[in-house]
C-alpha cells in the first residue's frame, strides 16, 4: 500500500513538474527549486528519479536571458573602463612626480592651483626684527590719480583705481616714493598683518639684500 501511495505521489509530482516546466516559459513565478521538490516529496529510495529531476535544466524566458546577458556585459564593460581610468590617473601621477618631484607633485595634487594662501603648506620660520629698524614715513600726494585709463585685449578702459584693484582680487596696493608711503590700500578683507605668499616680490627683496651685503662687505 505504501509503494502504491508513493508511486501515485511520484506520478503526480512528475506531472506537476512537467506542467511547471512548460508553463515556466510564460509564467516564471511558478518555477520553484527542483531540489526542494526532490528532497521533500520523493522517498530516499527513488534516487534515480531524484537525480534526473535535479539535473534538469530550468527553462528561462528568452527575454530574461537577454536581459541577464546585457547586464553581465554592461558590468564587464563598466569594470574595464574603470580599470583603464585608474591606470591613466596613476600614470599621470607617476609622470608628474618624475617631472617636478614627488613632494611638489603631492602639494599640487592636494592643494590645487597656487594662490596667496599656499604659504600654509610650505616650511617656514620666523625672522626676528633687527636692532636697527628703518621706518617708512607716511605722506600724501595731492596729485595721486584716483582714476586710470588702461588697455585690455586691444580696448581702452577708464575706471576708478579702487574698483580696478577689487576687480583684480588685489589684497594690498602700496606706493612708496622718496622713502615715504604716499598711497596704501588694503582690499578684499586683507589688512597690514595679513600673511600671503610673496611670489616674485621675494626676488626683488632677495636681490636687494644681496646687493646691500656686498656693498657693506659682509658677502
Amino acid at each position: 500500500m505504501g509503494d502504491e501511495n508513493t508511486s501515485a505521489k511520484l506520478r503526480i509530482c512528475v506531472a506537476y513538474l512537467e506542467v511547471m516546466r512548460v508553463a515556466g516559459k510564460h509564467l516564471t513565478a511558478l518555477a520553484l527549486p527542483r531540489q526542494v521538490w526532490a528532497i521533500s516529496v520523493f522517498p530516499q529510495k527513488n534516487t534515480e528519479m531524484n537525480q534526473k529531476l535535479m539535473n534538469q535544466k530550468r527553462v528561462h524566458p528568452p527575454q530574461q536571458k537577454k536581459q541577464r546577458w546585457w547586464a553581465k556585459r554592461g558590468i564587464k564593460i563598466g569594470g574595464g573602463l574603470l580599470v583603464v581610468a585608474v591606470l591613466l590617473v596613476l600614470s599621470y601621477i607617476a609622470l608628474l612626480a618624475i617631472d617636478i618631484g614627488p613632494v611638489t607633485a603631492y602639494r599640487m595634487l592636494t592643494s590645487g592651483n597656487s594662490n596667496i594662501y599656499t604659504y600654509t603648506i610650505f616650511p617656514k620660520r620666523a625672522i626676528a626684527t633687527g636692532g636697527s629698524v628703518s621706518t617708512l614715513q607716511q605722506a600724501s600726494l595731492a596729485s595721486f590719480p584716483t582714476t586710470i585709463t588702461y588697455s585690455y585685449h586691444g580696448s581702452q578702459y577708464t575706471t576708478r583705481l579702487n574698483d580696478l584693484l577689487v576687480w583684480a582680487d588685489t589684497q594690498a596696493f602700496i606706493v612708496i616714493r622718496n622713502n615715504a608711503v604716499i598711497y596704501e590700500q588694503n582690499l578684499n578683507g586683507a589688512h597690514r598683518d595679513t600673511l600671503s605668499r610673496s611670489f616674485s616680490m621675494a626676488k626683488s627683496f632677495t636681490s636687494a639684500l644681496i646687493g646691500i651685503a656686498i656693498d657693506v662687505g659682509t658677502a
